[in-house]
């Protein structure tokens, strides 16, 4: 067996200094005014050791493994990023407030030449308390305001991304192996920054009862930092570099409510969130028609960005399809592929929901969550793997009408004076435009779509795998108890709760049954899109006590 020791460590350092000054410039004017300076060090250091082929068996230490063996690795990274900024407030009768930030920074992680590594961004809000301001005293309309915004943020990348750098390996070997980092530098590295802008309202209905807020935003980034894979050929496993321009705008609403709230002591409060968000890639850098971003083992799938397309689909090829939408199937029963790579899904969900639930009854407490994401895709190889080996439901299909009628050693002879069946493939014959019904061993069916390809160009076509991303689950749910005041009289203690907790408990609908959607590889750039063989969701469970001092 193998043995090993490893160790890391994260150090960030903030250091900060502000000066603050207040004061009325008129009897309605008020205006704060706050310059400050930040200095942030991050560090990042870990250590590993181990090797195999025990000396003295069941003692485990690094110095009882064979020599020949062991090795030792070393990590170190360290970025500082230094900022001045200027933030302020003006407010006009408690009416109308202006809010504004400017700021400068200066990273390490990206180079200096062209004073690449200095950028400024700023922000400015407006919100007007309408309500107030026209002495709006209704109570229905307990409160409105309107507000709206624009800013610049600029952002960095991590250290060691604009310049390759040399290891050194320890090995048994009587000399020193170098080598050099696996990730591909981009020396012209520029810092990504994002416009957006967004307008908005807040009000509280039925006195306060009620409240609603919603926004509506849009952002666009340039160059944008984006994290790609490489083919293994060049050496590298990857890439950072600024890859083009995305744009984002949607909607976010929440609305909170207090549908019962009694003097009993029983009070039910609520909030339900809403957001939806549409991307599209604007352009790509100079000489690119599309980012590959992930791939999956064998080349089955990839998430690309294309310009013109969401940030993010699931390409592949697909089953080649009449004006009908009906399957195109060859003379011995195989779907035909595609020549050309599509796109299969958009890794997106359409809009994203949560309801929330607090009931509390004099000290009980009583509080769930439900949240969930409707439409997206993602692509599953467990499901790929599950039809492979025949364990799988939808592998069942035809497995029995064609072992009934066929026999050999591959089961691939039709028993004489039985008619044949097996896999039929729901589409038209390509050359006589009649409905399938030519049978085919939904083995032979499953290696030839998946494993050694479809057609002269061997094509592999997951489109039976690009699962829908849809659920709604009982993300958390909490009961608790708030412990009588009187117990900690003429204690240090002021007051305590214990509380039972629950998260990711059940699922109230999954389109895919069986796979979690949030199991996927979560890769920085594509989220949850490619679900590889992962381990079934886990429920935890929890007892929680609150002191309060």
């Amino acid at each position: 067996g193998n043995y090993g020791h490893s160790w890391s460590n994260n150090i960030e350092w903030n250091s900060d200094a502000l000066l603050t000054y207040k004061t009325s410039l008129s009897d309605a004017i008020n205006m704060d005014l706050n310059l400050g300076g930040n200095y942030r060090y991050d560090q990042w250091k870990s250590i590993n050791q181990g090797g195999s082929g025990w000396q003295v068996p069941d003692f485990y230490r690094i110095h009882n493994l064979d020599k020949e063996t062991t090795y030792t690795g070393e990590g170190f990274s360290e970025k500082e990023v230094w900022s001045a900024y200027l933030l302020g407030n003006f407010s006009w009768r408690n009416y109308i407030y202006f809010d504004f930030t400017l700021r400068n920074d200066v990273t390490s992680t990206i180079q200096i030449r062209d004073n690449a590594n200095s950028y400024f961004y700023h922000s400015e809000n407006v919100s007007l308390l309408f309500t107030e301001l026209f002495d709006i005293k209704s109570k229905f309309l307990s409160k409105g305001k309107l507000r709206g915004s624009y800013a610049i943020v600029g952002n960095d990348t991590g250290a060691y991304q604009t310049n390759n750098y040399y290891n050194v390996s320890s090995t048994s070997l009587p000399y020193p192996v170098g080598g050099m980092s696996s990730s591909l530098a981009f020396y012209n590295l520029k810092p990504e920054m994002t416009y957006s802008w967004e307008v908005g309202t807040n009000l509280g209905l039925l006195d306060n009862k009620l409240e609603v807020d919603l926004t509506y935003y849009s952002a666009r980034t340039e160059n944008q930092l984006m994290s790609v894979e490489m083919a293994p050929s060049t050496g590298y496993s990857g890439r950072s570099y600024n890859a083009g321009a995305v744009k984002n705008h949607g909607l976010e609403l929440q609305i909170n409510g207090s549908p019962v709230s009694s003097a009993s002591g029983f009070n039910w409060d609520v909030t339900f969130n809403f957001s939806k968000n549409i991307s599209e890639v604007i352009s790509l850098s100079e000489g690119k028609d599309f980012l590959r971003l992930k791939g999956v083992p064998m080349d089955f799938a990839f998430v690309e960005v294309r310009p013109g397309q969401p940030y993010g689909q699931l390409y592949g090829y697909d089953y080649r399809r009449n004006a009908n939408g009906e399957f195109l199937v060859d003379d011995i029963g195989l779907p035909i592929p595609t020549d050309e790579l599509v796109a299969l899904g958009d890794i997106n969900p359409d809009f994203m929901m949560g309801l929330s639930n607090n009931i509390t009854y004099k000290n009980f407490n009583l509080s769930f969550l439900i949240d969930g994401q409707i439409g997206g895709e993602y692509y599953s190889h467990s499901s790929l793997y599950r039809d492979l080996f025949g364990t799988g439901a939808s592998s069942l299909r035809g497995r029995d009408e064609w072992y009934t009628t066929h026999q050999g050693p591959s089961n691939s002879d039709r028993i004489p004076g039985v008619i044949e069946d097996g896999y039929v493939v729901d589409g038209v014959n390509v050359n006589t435009g009649e409905v399938n019904t030519v049978p085919i061993d939904p083995f032979n069916r499953v290696i030839m779509v998946l494993g050694w390809g479809l057609g002269e160009d061997k094509h592999r076509v997951p489109t039976d795998y690009i699962m829908d991303a849809t659920n709604v689950r009982l993300r958390e749910l909490a009961f608790g108890y708030k412990l009588p005041k009187n117990w900690f009289e003429n204690t240090f203690i002021s007051g305590a709760k214990v509380s039972l907790v629950g998260r990711n408990i059940m699922f109230l609908y999954n389109a895919t049954k069986d796979i979690d959607p949030e199991s996927g590889l979560n890769n920085q750039n594509v989220g949850p899109a490619i679900e590889m063989n992962s381990m079934p969701g886990t429920r935890s469970f929890g007892f929680n006590v609150n002191v309060d001092f």
